[in-house]
């Protein structure tokens, strides 16, 4: 932490400093530190995927596909990590499933209600 405090655009260190957060298991903890990194290493592809998959760890489902898009911009296409692809598609197909569960559960209760 003393690179950062004394070179705050220090990217590298940022990145260091999210993987000891991942080691002790704080993955919002790892995200923040790797939304600094990314400030100031805007043109690493290793760095937006690293970005991506803490913050699918992190339940920041938005950002992690920013970042996957971010990676497939500055590889040209070459890059995909597939299993924070397949992470972000898992999280969507559950939300889908409880929109339409919780729908169903609307109607049901339309339903009795109608019947009394």
């Amino acid at each position: 932490t003393s690179v950062t405090q004394q070179q705050p655009d220090h990217g590298e260190a940022w990145n260091n400093i999210a993987a000891l957060w991942l080691e002790l298991g704080r993955p919002k903890e790892a995200f923040s530190a790797l939304g600094e990194c990314v400030r100031h290493k805007r043109d690493n592809w290793q760095i937006w995927e690293n970005y991506a998959q803490v913050a699918l760890q992190a339940s920041m489902h938005l950002q992690a596909a920013q970042g996957l898009h971010r990676v497939l911009q500055l590889s040209t296409g070459q890059r995909l990590h597939l299993e924070t692809l397949e992470g972000l598609v898992a999280v969507i197909a559950r939300q889908k499933q409880e929109e339409e569960g919780q729908q169903a559960k609307n109607i049901s209760s339309a339903d009795v209600a109608v019947n009394l």
